[in-house]
């Protein structure tokens, strides 16, 4: 509380007119739209849209609800929008792969995809359970939005997979299959992330991708490349990283040791 001095003084600066109330800059539009579109993203992540009201997002805000009106016809509206912004981002993320000379290996190609997306994923948590959770189940007009998406990366993932499959990197089989357990992989993964359930890093998850691929999609021989990518191989002094001391320190045998055949395995272990 002021002391009777101190109130003393501002009454007399405020007569004599040295007293200046600095009001604060007022939001610019655009401003106010970015800020709507956040508190609007946090909202529908936590509690979904169809138990999101209006008010639950200018109350977050701290405006009034003629000020969202001012920038969005309705909920569906500010929905759509957050919606079109993390699938544009995801499409720019993924890059056709090339097989052109000069270009880089097609497993490296494929990795920086996989890395892109997980780290736009992971970039916008909110938007990524959002779309993950409940972007489906609107109306049939949106689901087929969302729908359409996926094809579309699906289709691509197929184009990729023929192409690996032509130069001897993807293992035969149905390309569209493949290319469901693939995406189904990285939905999953991010899902897991943005809940909390995993805490890895991009580089950490892209690794637990590319080891999955090559254990059931990329061609047999292909692990070490397919799985750890040149940034991590072993094999390479120059780009690996270090690993921890007390894994360098076990012996060669139990690093790599061999998946023993079922006639290898004791016979009490079998029945057991």
């Amino acid at each position: 509380m002021a002391s009777s001095e101190h109130r003393a003084d501002l009454t007399r600066r405020a007569i004599e007119g040295t007293l200046s109330f600095e009001k604060p800059e007022p939001m610019k539009r655009e401003q106010r739209r970015e800020q709507l579109l956040r508190f609007a993203r946090d909202v529908f992540a936590e509690k979904g849209y169809h138990a999101t009201k209006i008010d639950d997002i200018v109350a977050h805000a701290a405006v009034a609800r003629g000020t969202f009106y001012l920038h969005f016809q309705d909920k569906r509206g500010i929905f759509d929008e957050l919606v079109d912004s993390i699938l544009q981002r995801i499409g720019k993320a993924i890059v056709r792969i090339k097989t052109d000379e000069g270009t880089a290996p097609p497993l490296l190609q494929l990795r920086d995809n996989v890395q892109r997306v997980i780290e736009v994923g992971l970039g916008d948590p909110g938007m990524t359970k959002i779309l993950l959770q409940h972007a489906v189940g609107l109306d049939p007009d949106f689901d087929r939005k969302v729908r359409s998406f996926f094809r579309a990366l699906e289709e691509l993932l197929a184009l990729s997979l023929l192409n690996g499959q032509r130069l001897g990197l993807v293992r035969q089989g149905d390309r569209r299959v493949l290319g469901a357990l693939s995406l189904g992989a990285v939905k999953e993964i991010l899902l897991q992330s943005v809940e909390g359930r995993l805490s890895s890093s991009p580089h950490e998850l892209t690794d637990a991708v590319m080891r999955f691929l090559a254990g059931g999609i990329l061609t047999a021989g292909l692990v070490v490349d397919a799985a750890l990518g040149p940034v991590t191989r072993r094999d390479d002094p120059v780009t690996r990283r270090e690993e921890p001391a007390a894994r360098r320190e076990e012996p060669a045998a139990r690093r790599e040791e061999p998946v023993r055949a079922v006639s290898e395995v004791p016979a009490r272990v079998r029945e057991a």
